[in-house]
């Protein structure tokens, strides 16, 4: 018979034993990879210390951000009160007609220096409402220490009608204005109104 011929290879006698696949033991490569998982989990401090590690560091971030925020807002709130201060009207100084008036007769120097760009609380009594000598349409308010034979005054300017119409010759007022000049004709004082 012919080994190529079909029914001698239907024959299971006829066969050829085919060679077994030499088997591998699989055991070696399962305890390989355990034990390097064991050393990578073991190098990186086990499974549990890592998601503690994480919370931590997760919670001093928001600690930060807290922190932060809580230094970005007192940093606001501080250059706020600096600006409120910056934008706030400067504290009046107190002074009598008289004795501002008698400060320029004295040193006109010092006295521009003392109240050069000062907001002034000024009291007197009134010597006189008249118009201004270079616009009829405004009014000015002569303010002295209410003697005889006084000459200079201080001169409240851009005072409202409204106001001036309130008051009369020898009542004793306050009014708050911006110092404007001192000198030779009194003390010139601008934006006024009744304190």
């Amino acid at each position: 018979m012919n080994e190529q011929d079909p029914q001698y290879q239907q024959h299971p006698q006829n066969l050829q034993a085919t060679p077994e696949k030499k088997k591998t033991k699989k055991w070696p490569w399962i305890v390989g990879a355990v034990t390097a998982l064991c050393i990578f989990y073991g190098a990186n401090g086990g499974g549990e210390e890592a998601p503690a590690a994480a919370e931590q560091t997760t919670e001093k971030v928001a600690e930060t951000k807290t922190d932060k925020k809580a230094t970005d807002k007192a940093t606001d709130k501080a250059t706020e009160e600096v600006e409120e201060a910056e934008e706030a009207e400067p504290t009046a100084v107190a002074v009598k007609a008289g004795q501002i008036v008698k400060e320029f007769e004295d040193n006109e120097l010092a006295a521009d220096a003392k109240y050069k760009g000062r907001t002034l609380e000024i009291t007197g009594v009134v010597d006189s409402i008249d118009t201004d000598i270079w616009d009829d349409e405004k009014y000015i308010l002569a303010l002295g220490s209410g003697g005889n034979w006084e000459f200079l005054f201080t001169n409240c300017h851009d005072m409202s009608t409204d106001e001036l119409s309130t008051i009369n010759k020898g009542d004793t007022v306050t009014v708050v204005g911006e110092f404007d000049d001192g000198g030779d004709l009194g003390v010139e004082v601008k934006n006024c109104a009744l304190a």
